[in-house]
């Protein structure tokens, strides 16, 4: 009963406001200002003239046919065993295959108390000098942007004049916050809290609270992210927030193999200036776009403009709808992995660029000794094997189903192909696989 990708897609039509009030004459058969408001008790309330936003309208009319239609006591199984489920780590070990239980308890720490790991992890093991080079590098990666949207030749000057704005007001935090270094700042945002020496299960409890008090306690409050929205410094993963417009590049992934300040350029350009380049490129593609500089969800594109990038942007759908996978015998989802598909390109490309420019400014053009490499080309090798991997078959179909990134070698293989520096760097022949006659590009 839920949405397929290719209807997420369209994020507007995802967001529908509504009333409480209006929720429950729309969908009678559940009482859901009762359910809203023991979600948030005891942290807060809500009365029927509350506004809320419904995703998927036709998912609620589903599942409540599907609540109708399905007997009492399996809907009360349903919901025991979700609960079960929610705390099987906390059962013997014979009821699961349990990991390590360092790693166990360090994944725990990590998902409940980001923010104190991360205060741990950035005072005692993070280059501090790392995240001034990434600022620099982040800079140079997104003046290379703002250069791509000046050259840019089929947008109306009115869509530009909005995309340049939303490309100048986007925001960025590199590595971690300020108040992260500081004892007593990170004391007092955990002031509430209070742990036990001898019961795992209590702290989980107590931990799951703390979350909720903290996330509830900020409805009816004006919208205002403050450092704690970027102190899980430890996350190996950048990420692009389009009703913020910012970037956000943990500390976690400023380092091997993405990034180190030590050694050649081309490798950390080619690597962390990529997932740089596509996390800002998130803000301008088939998603991304359709959010305003202050992460509103509104349309600014001219429509003639709107309708060229849906063009262009076919090319990328038809170019991934055309990878076999052979592990599994299944094709990517160039519909499912657009967005994903638009923002490696893009992100390639500026950090590419960016590169280039940062390489004739420097003296120091460090290389790596017995590697038979240029430069350049060790910029595209350090690109790819940033998606070095490998997966089970009942993962890897999964993967292709439901994931929104094309998979490792399709990926790098699709983004690279599009690119005719990469082609002049290899000596590609045209019209070879690597280098096609006609390449997909939006921006």
């Amino acid at each position: 009963i839920s949405l397929s990708q290719e209807e997420r897609m369209n994020i507007q039509s995802m967001f529908n406001e509504m009333s409480l009030q209006k929720l429950e004459e729309t969908y009678p058969d559940f009482p859901w200002l009762r359910y809203t408001n023991q979600l948030l008790s005891p942290f807060a309330a809500v009365n029927k003239s509350e506004l809320v936003s419904l995703n998927a309208p036709s998912y609620f009319q589903n599942l409540l046919i599907l609540l109708k239609n399905s007997p009492q006591r399996t809907i009360v199984n349903y919901i025991i065993w979700r609960i079960v489920a929610s705390i099987l780590q906390f059962f013997d070990d014979s009821s699961q295959q349990n990991p390590e239980k360092w790693k166990e308890c360090m994944d725990f720490t990590k998902n409940r108390m980001g923010i104190a790991l991360g205060f741990l992890y950035v005072n005692k093991y993070f280059d501090k000098a790392a995240k001034e080079s990434a600022q620099k590098m982040t800079q140079n990666i997104k003046s290379n942007f703002d250069d791509l949207l000046k050259e840019n030749k089929w947008m109306d000057s009115n869509t530009r004049i909005h995309a340049i704005k939303k490309s100048k007001t986007m925001k960025f935090s590199i590595g971690y916050p300020d108040e992260l270094l500081d004892d007593k700042t990170v004391d007092a945002y955990y002031g509430d809290l209070s742990l036990e020496q001898d019961s795992f299960f209590e702290n989980y409890q107590k931990l799951k609270i703390f979350g909720r008090k903290k996330a509830f306690g900020k409805l009816h409050q004006r919208v205002s992210k403050d450092w704690t929205s970027y102190a899980e410094s430890t996350k190996i993963n950048a990420e692009y927030l389009s009703e913020e417009n910012s970037v956000y590049v943990p500390a976690g992934i400023l380092q091997l193999s993405y990034y180190n300040e030590s050694r050649s350029d081309s490798l950390n350009y080619g690597a962390m200036g990529f997932i740089i380049g596509h996390e800002i490129s998130h803000a301008f593609d088939s998603k991304g776009r359709q959010y305003d500089a202050d992460g509103n969800l509104v349309n600014w594109w001219d429509d003639d403009t709107g309708k060229m990038f849906r063009d262009k942007a076919q090319c990328f759908v038809k170019q991934f709808n055309g990878y076999h996978v052979p592990e599994v015998n299944m094709t990517i989802n160039g519909v499912n992995t657009l967005a994903e598909n638009i923002a490696d390109n893009v992100g390639l490309k500026i950090s590419y660029r960016a590169y280039l420019k940062h390489y004739k400014s420097i003296s120091d053009k460090k290389t790596i000794p017995g590697v038979d490499f240029k430069n350049r080309q060790l910029f595209w090798l350090s690109f790819a094997n940033t998606f070095c991997g490998v997966m089970t078959l009942p993962r890897l179909r999964n993967y292709l189903l439901t994931n929104e990134h094309a998979y490792f070698k399709q990926r790098v293989n699709g983004a690279l192909s599009n690119i005719l520096s990469f082609a002049d760097d290899f000596d590609c022949p045209m019209d070879t696989p690597m280098n096609p006659k006609n390449k997909c590009e939006v921006w």
